[in-house]
């Protein structure tokens, strides 16, 4: 919708054909429309907005302006002002009715029907096209009932607005816990039992990768440092043992407040001890001198968490054959670099491998599925790095864990990054 309104208006503004001493106000309108917009997404929206409801605005509002397609006079443009209001009126019944029937569920709707419903209503919204306030009126139908479905059933005890996207924190009643969300991906989860407090989750579940690199080296835990880049709801705290040097960096402090609201999450609180959580850009504010000191600050890290990776976007920054000169830089001898890279959309194993292999370092890697799956667990994938494979020998004899394909990718940097390549087409 986004991108036909955006194509639209660029087209109607160019259709206009300007004549020549009239070009310098036909370009400076669009340059003007596009910085107040910017200055509206960056600054005011997310200070009127909780949510990404700009994007809504827009689009109704590109389609309330389209030029009308055939007028009418007199009486007809009368009955034609009142359908405009009366058509998506209806359209508005059809869709919100059932949500008005008692103990309605939307999760117990069949997927056939669901999509039979939104075909039916997006042409019915189609067919007002030519009446841009019925048009306009009728998307918003469409945007609202697609709003209250995709969020009925959920139980959102608070929500916040950033920079890096939409805070949520979800309360899960019948499974007795609290969940993290950054827009639609699960961030972390907490359950609130008291004996369950201290139990990290979701990725990083003690049967998962992360959790069998812990406990192939629990006997050197003690005085280990760890580096961990994306806090979450900071589950991995809870892998930390007494006398452990971690740290954190988050680049959202927003983030962090709500891995402390002792409200929800508790893996700090009850974990975290005297941990660090570093607020900013993990490369610029790890550069500082305190990480990678061996006198007169925190020394090199034992192991360095590259976490910070989404099930549906990449921080390609974090995984960049710079990066890994970063950490490998800031490694101790024997140390490790356990990259996480679960993602919907990507294939990443392959760009951790071109990574390794050019910073002259050895690899594993595991695509973990629970089993059986169950709340609080969840698939993911992990790469462990190290200088040579003497560190992996815990691991290469581990079948769950296995070589890395020799990689035929050119691998990423500062200055390139190929997603196309990565996208999981199927």
């Amino acid at each position: 919708l986004f991108s036909s309104a955006a194509v639209f208006c660029r087209g109607d503004r160019g259709n206009r054909n300007p004549r020549v001493r009239d070009l310098t106000s036909f370009y400076l309108g669009p340059a003007g429309g596009g910085a107040r917009g910017g200055v509206s997404n960056a600054l005011a929206a997310p200070v009127l907005f909780e949510s990404v409801a700009e994007y809504p605005i827009a689009i109704i509002l590109a389609c309330a302006l389209r030029p009308m397609v055939g007028k009418n006079v007199g009486k007809a443009a009368d009955k034609a002002a009142v359908k405009d209001l009366v058509y998506p009126a209806v359209l508005a019944a059809v869709l919100l009715a059932a949500f008005l029937v008692p103990g309605f569920r939307i999760g117990t709707v069949a997927g056939w029907v669901l999509v039979i419903v939104m075909t039916y209503a997006a042409a019915a919204a189609f067919a007002m096209r030519t009446r841009p306030i019925r048009f306009a009126l009728a998307i918003a139908v469409l945007f609202f009932a697609g709003g209250l479905a995709s969020s009925a059933g959920i139980d959102v005890v608070e929500q916040r607005r950033t920079f890096f996207g939409i805070h949520k924190v979800v309360r899960n009643a019948s499974e007795n816990l609290f969940q993290l969300y950054n827009g639609m991906t699960l961030h972390g989860t907490q359950f609130s039992a008291a004996d369950r407090l201290r139990v990290p989750t979701d990725y990083y579940y003690p049967g998962g990768p992360l959790g069998q690199v812990f406990a192939a080296l629990k006997d050197a835990d003690a005085g280990r440092r760890v580096a961990v880049i994306g806090l979450g709801a900071g589950a991995t705290a809870c892998y930390r043992r007494p006398g452990g040097d971690w740290v954190f960096f988050e680049i959202d402090s927003h983030v962090e407040a709500l891995a402390r609201d002792t409200r929800y999450f508790h893996f700090l609180d009850q974990c975290g001890g005297d941990t660090s959580v570093v607020l900013g850009d993990a490369r610029l504010r790890g550069a500082e001198d305190w990480w990678g000191r061996t006198e007169g600050g925190r020394g090199p890290s034992d192991m360095t968490i590259p976490a910070a990776f989404r099930a549906a976007a990449v921080r390609a920054r974090l995984l960049t054959l710079e990066a890994v000169a970063f950490y490998k830089g800031r490694l101790a001898p024997g140390g490790l670099i356990l990259f996480h890279l679960s993602n919907r959309h990507m294939v990443l194993e392959p760009v951790a491998a071109a990574l390794l292999q050019s910073a002259d370092m050895a690899g594993l890697a595991q695509t973990h599925v629970p089993d059986p799956p169950r709340t609080g667990t969840r698939a993911s994938l992990w790469v462990i790095g190290a200088e040579t494979l003497g560190p992996l020998a815990a691991f290469s004899g581990d079948a769950r864990w296995r070589r890395l394909v020799a990689p035929t990718k050119r691998p990423w940097t500062d200055d390139y990054w190929n997603f196309l390549e990565s996208i999981k087409w199927k």
